[in-house]
């Protein structure tokens, strides 16, 4: 992708259907500035998803990602579950 293609990074979800289980996509969209902390409508972020789904590799982008410095592990969802709880509950 060129830059200055029009895409709007930042507002890009990184919990949506297009980037399940997709770690080149969501390596990209994290490097390049996305919420990573972007709550769906049921209060799950990113890491939520990723944990729920089994998707280890996306899981270790988020955790692991220099540009991940922001990522808050300890957001709770509507349920009051963090991705950890996810995590012993579906693991």
């Amino acid at each position: 992708m060129e830059r200055g293609e029009g895409v709007r990074v930042r507002d890009q979800r990184l919990n949506g259907n297009e980037t399940r289980g997709k770690t080149d996509v969501v390596a990209f969209l994290v490097s390049s500035g996305a919420n990573v902390n972007k709550q769906n409508s049921f209060g799950n972020t990113p890491l939520h998803l990723a944990v729920e789904n089994n998707y280890e590799d996306v899981v270790k982008v988020l955790l692991n990602s220099k540009e991940n410095n922001n990522l808050q592990v300890n957001l709770q969802n509507r349920d009051g579950w963090t991705a950890l709880h996810v995590a012993s509950g579906y693991g």
